[in-house]
């Protein structure tokens, strides 16, 4: 796909009037379909970064590398959710946003990432200018300089050389990521597992600086508790709100722990800015008691449907300048923010009231009382906006519809 059709405005006016229907189902989990709409967003994207970049550095790719460059370009047509909605893509558009001074290891993260998800059936390797840390699936290998990938059905497998020499990483018959003395990252919840990252992995600068999250270890050591507290989590996802546990298990494939207290998550939204660099990747503050964290699991969920309604078109047509008061935060935003935190809350809301429906204790009660006014107020100032576009509508209508029936 050129630049010149996808960056369109004509093109993108009519994407956007077109998918309107079917971005309702990203408005709230309880709509069908949500994962195939997610999905022909998502790999469509990922075709075009793939494309893009090899267009601009293949050659360079190929003085290093045999087999990459035609791994990268089959992958691209093998895509679906879960690899392409990852992390890797984030780290190919940063590529092409700038003057990348490392292409090869850009592709060589790419190709990890899309091995270890099953997109690339066929081998490759690589030798890297200097040595460098990659992930590879659920491990991190320490500073390597060359690194041979071979596929075996389901069951992909690198042979990575540096200083201390030779490490294999493998994916075992049982699932489990095997790698010696590698870092083996936590991963908890199924059938759909979330890693756990106590620092950001390595090619992936995430959490931004300048955001206010400080990543919990600078080791690689999650703090004490912070794995059974996100798998408590998600346990009471699937008893209490499967619609959101199934929604957390598309939307997300990592998250950074951060500092262990709601405060310590960032507050810029992902729906802009470098949050929205990292497709699949968010940020957790653990351990916090269960209830607490499904909401902020919710939340980096949200934050993730957004970016995907993001990809379609913007929320607001720019015609409103006005400043709007978001719902509980009380921060001015605009109308096109104003329709993010509406999403974000008004699913968290959707959540408490089914925890609190199932017995889950009092924060949900307490949450539930403080969210609905908040949520009144911003429906009163987005209702007949004419600057809402038609995504913007797709995502607040269908969740004002439901939120209609549940009183104070």
């Amino acid at each position: 796909m050129s630049s010149g059709t996808r960056e369109d405005p004509a093109w993108r006016g009519r994407a956007a009037w077109s998918a309107a229907t079917l971005l309702r189902a990203l408005s709230h989990p309880h709509a069908d379909r949500a994962d195939d709409v997610a999905e022909a967003i998502a790999t469509r994207d990922a075709r075009w970064l793939l494309g893009r970049f090899l267009d601009r550095h293949a050659q360079r790719i190929r003085w290093r590398g045999e087999g990459l460059v035609e791994a990268l370009e089959t992958a691209s047509t093998a895509l679906t959710l879960r690899s392409a909605w990852d992390p890797w893509a984030g780290a190919v558009a940063r590529s092409l946003a700038g003057d990348d001074p490392t292409p090869v290891l850009t592709a060589v993260i790419a190709g990890m990432h899309l091995t270890a998800s099953g997109a690339v059936s066929q081998g490759w390797t690589c030798l890297l200018a200097e040595p460098a840390r990659l992930r590879f699936g659920g491990c991190v290998l320490p500073p390597v300089e060359s690194v041979a990938v071979s596929v075996d059905g389901p069951r992909p497998r690198v042979v990575a050389s540096g200083a201390d020499g030779e490490l294999e990483a493998t994916l075992s018959p049982e699932g489990i990521w095997r790698a010696g003395d590698a870092e083996r990252l936590p991963a908890v919840g199924a059938p759909s597992q979330l890693t756990l990252l106590a620092r950001s992995e390595p090619g992936i600068d995430f959490p931004p600086g300048g955001d206010g999250a400080t990543a919990a270890s600078r080791s690689g050591a999650l703090p004490s508790g912070a794995a059974a507290a996100v798998k408590a989590a998600l346990t009471l996802l699937g008893g209490a709100a499967p619609e959101y546990r199934r929604w957390v298990g598309w939307t997300l494939r990592d998250v950074v722990v951060v500092g262990g207290s709601p405060s310590a998550a960032p507050a810029a939204s992902m729906a802009s800015g470098p949050w929205a660099d990292w497709p699949g990747l968010g940020c957790l503050p653990a351990p916090l008691e269960p209830a607490v964290l499904a909401e902020l699991l919710v939340h980096e969920a949200t934050c993730q449907c957004l970016l995907l309604a993001r990809r379609v078109g913007p929320f607001d047509d720019g015609a409103d300048r006005g400043v709007y008061r978001s719902p509980l935060r009380g921060a001015e935003r605009s109308l096109g923010q104003l329709v993010a935190a509406y999403h974000g809350f008004g699913n968290a809301l959707l959540l408490h009231r089914a925890l609190a429906e199932a017995g889950a204790g009092d924060h949900s009660a307490r949450r539930l009382a403080e969210l609905l006014p908040a949520l009144r107020a911003a429906e009163a100032q987005l209702r007949d906006n004419p600057a809402l576009t038609p995504v913007g509508r797709a995502l607040r209508d269908p969740l004002s519809e439901r939120l209609a029936g549940i009183d104070g």
